[in-house]
């Protein structure tokens, strides 16, 4: 079954999971002005996350994208617990 054409939106990447790497992934993407598309079979976050700490070339990294005051703020509240 084909949707109508009013709800066809194409783009240029399809990303299959929404964990750490399909939205670094996008994020990174983005960051360049690609547009993608994530797509997660499940609907909500996992009660136990996965990642455990990221290595300083991935902060380096996600502070070189859009993301890089988010990122700042957030490492600064768990140097800074309380």
């Amino acid at each position: 079954m084909q949707a109508p054409s009013s709800q066809v939106h194409p783009v240029p990447v399809l990303i299959v999971g929404g964990g750490l790497v399909g939205l670094s992934t996008a994020l990174f993407l983005a960051h360049q002005g690609v547009r993608s598309l994530v797509i997660e079979k499940h609907a909500g976050t996992s009660l136990h996350p996965r990642a455990r700490g990221f290595h300083a070339r991935t902060v380096e990294l996600l502070r070189s994208t859009c993301a890089g005051e988010e990122v700042e703020a957030w490492l600064g509240k768990l140097s800074h617990p309380g």
